[in-house]
């Protein structure tokens, strides 16, 4: 199976095709995600493929060799349910909510892993079914389908919008502030977030060019 990136040069439209799983697997893609100059790809038959720049072990093969074609990575998450890529980090969450993650959210937080590890200090409420997951820069989201948000890793400009800016939160914390709001969509810059209710309510939290800092209510 191949990727069309579509390139445009001098007015022309050049059509580059790239390969996302080896010409011999014909097992439909579940889920596919791009970190920072690599990708990542999970058939129907749970296997991961990997491709790209691996400098901070994001692709979990435990080595940082660059992978240019790709390649399987065996792993022993269970049935992946959601994968998400944060600049230089992955995560996968199986069907029993278990987090595993790899990759670094930078040296200064000394939280890197070369292989795809379970993580302990990330969950969620047993109770509680995950909907989507959100990551860029160093920190990521999860919100469950009672619209509860947790956040987690960098919220040195208060992007996770705990009401506070914090170095590192190192276990997923909930979002006080959003509850009873039903939650439609959420989306990470590398500094500040932006949360979208079911009403068409945007909220904004951390630091963007206007240097917003907290949370903020756009109507």
């Amino acid at each position: 199976m191949k990727l069309i990136k579509v390139l445009h040069e001098k007015g022309k439209r050049i059509e580059n095709p790239l390969e996302i799983l080896p010409t011999s697997n014909t097992n439909p893609i579940k889920l596919i995600k791009y970190g920072e100059n690599y990708f990542l790809t999970v058939t129907n038959a749970n296997e991961l493929f990997v491709y790209g720049e691996n400098s901070n072990n994001e692709l979990g093969t435990g080595g940082k060799e660059i992978y240019k074609v790709p390649t399987e990575v065996k792993h022993n998450c269970g049935e992946i349910e959601f994968l998400e890529t944060g600049k230089l980090f992955t995560i996968i969450v199986n069907k029993n909510n278990d987090f595993y993650f790899t990759g670094g959210l930078n040296e200064i937080f000394n939280y890197n892993y070369s292989t795809f590890t379970k993580v302990e200090n990330l969950k969620v409420l047993p109770e509680e079914t995950i909907k989507f997951i959100r990551a860029k820069g160093n920190y990521l989201f999860v919100v469950t389908n009672n619209s509860c948000i947790y956040g987690f890793g960098n919220n040195e400009f208060g992007q996770l919008g705990l009401g506070k800016t914090s170095g590192f939160e190192d276990q997923l914390v909930k979002l006080d502030c959003l509850e009873n709001i039903e939650i439609k969509d959420l989306q990470c810059g590398m500094y500040h977030s932006v949360i979208l209710d079911t009403s068409g309510q945007i909220y904004v939290t951390g630091n963007d060019l206007s240097k917003i800092v907290g949370l903020l209510t756009f109507l």
